[in-house]
């Protein structure tokens, strides 16, 4: 949102509009003093308002409200063939008044379930510690409260890392995904599995990557999407400017596993970025079990 007003006004108002006065003016050099100094007038005015333009953090303006904003955050999951998941979340928070805390929330879908969850974190530099504290735990949601001693001054940034392990919470078959559709308990109305990060707080970039295990194949056509943060429409903007701009890759890695990666900048808060995949049917999933 703030780079698309970035990219438009002050080119036009600023640079488009200094090059026609100065432009104009060595043209109607012979215009009274008058005509001339409102033209010197007008360029004065739009150097002003490019320079506004340019400086206007619209993410840090909006952070003023939280008391904060993410700098950068990244959420990595990689997904083994029984379900299970390993996910490393990094964080750069920069304080915009006295930060003394945050709480971070994981949670799952239709009949998905965390199981023997763990949580390691890491960060914190010479000036700032970085703790965390488990609020609540259940069979689909996590929620922590990370802890800064001591609180951050305003303006100062804290990166930190969470790391969550659980054995299960991804379905790895098609036909259990179909099954949680027919329950009607799955919140996407396809016969896809999903990773998604949730922009909650003011974010300047935002990233999200899926790893899958080694000879595990995906299928669909579609493996991201952009939508409201229930999952009830998808924000058409959004999708458009992330397949305009290939903000979306799919590769292989050094190991030969599948990835998906979504990213952005300045992401709309109250939006949620998806990555999407049709899993394999049952028997190809145990065949692959099989030979690993």
């Amino acid at each position: 949102m703030k780079k698309l007003f970035r990219e438009s006004l002050p080119e036009t108002l600023g640079g488009g509009l200094l090059m026609i006065i100065v432009a104009a003016l060595g043209y109607f050099k012979d215009l009274p003093l008058f005509l001339q100094a409102i033209l010197i007038l007008l360029i004065i005015l739009s150097v002003v308002i490019y320079y506004l333009l340019s400086n206007f953090d619209i993410t840090e303006r909006i952070g003023k409200t939280f008391g904060f904003i993410y700098e950068d955050y990244q959420m990595t999951f990689e997904m083994n063939l029984d379900g299970g998941f390993t996910c490393d979340a990094k964080y750069v928070v920069k304080s915009l008044n006295k930060l003394g805390s945050r709480v971070e929330l994981m949670s799952l879908t239709g009949n998905s379930k965390f199981k023997n969850m763990q949580i390691d974190l890491n960060g914190g530099n010479n000036k700032y510690n970085v703790s965390y504290e488990l609020i609540s735990e259940s069979k689909q949601l996590s929620n922590c409260k990370i802890k800064f001693s001591p609180a951050i001054k305003n303006g100062d940034s804290v990166e930190y890392s969470l790391s969550y392990k659980s054995k299960s919470g991804f379905l790895t078959t098609y036909e259990d995904v179909a099954d949680q559709i027919q329950q009607k308990v799955w919140s996407l109305s396809e016969p896809y599995e999903f990773a998604g990060i949730g922009v909650k707080y003011p974010t300047k970039k935002i990233s999200l990557t899926l790893i899958f295990p080694k000879g595990y194949n995906i299928y669909g056509t579609d493996f991201w999407d952009v939508r409201l943060a229930d999952g009830s429409e998808r924000v058409d903007e959004i999708y458009e400017k992330i397949k305009s701009k290939s903000l979306f890759t799919k590769y292989n890695n050094q190991e030969g596993q599948i990835c998906l990666t979504i990213n952005d900048e300045n992401p709309i808060i109250g939006t949620k970025y998806y990555l999407k995949f049709q899993p394999p049917g049952e028997e190809e999933r145990n065949s692959l079990k099989a030979n690993t």
